[in-house]
């Protein structure tokens, strides 16, 4: 019999695990070519397989949420808020920007980080289809207005 403790140390692998691959498949999406030649210098033969196995983010993101906000609820209720804060939009907020762009942005397609920006080589949001009201939409978005 397994105990609680074992059982939420795998529910916890397996959340790990789904986020990992869901980070790699949204880095994917986004600048497929630099992220397939790291996966081909990672992985070498392996790489084809690991791409095709990557979900697809806008479908699996809300299911991975939906548990791990769950199970951080379950396990560390004072920081649901912490962890919330990284996907919900600020209530108060008028337009998108890169310091307050969120998961749930992502999610809704108004725009996509690339995978640089992450890393701080390049700046912005890049746009994409349907882009409510963009201002300055050349390909990087600065602002977003409701």
């Amino acid at each position: 019999m397994t105990s609680n403790l074992e059982r939420y140390k795998k529910d916890i692998d397996v959340l790990i695990e789904k986020g990992d691959n869901l980070l790699w498949a949204l880095y994917h999406e986004q600048d497929p070519d630099h992220v397939g030649a790291q996966l081909d210098e990672a992985l070498g033969k392996k790489a084809p397989d690991f791409i095709k196995s990557l979900p697809d983010f806008d479908s699996s993101y809300q299911a991975w949420y939906s548990e791990a906000k769950a199970m951080i609820r379950q396990l560390l209720p004072d920081r649901i808020e912490d962890f919330a804060r990284h996907y919900e939009k600020p209530k108060s907020r008028k337009e998108i920007t890169i310091e307050n762009y969120t998961l749930e942005d992502c999610s809704r397609t108004y725009c996509k980080l690339r995978p640089r920006n992450l890393e701080g080589k390049s700046g912005g949001a890049r746009c994409r289809d349907p882009a409510p009201k963009a201002t300055d939409c050349d390909g990087e978005i600065r602002q977003i207005s409701f």
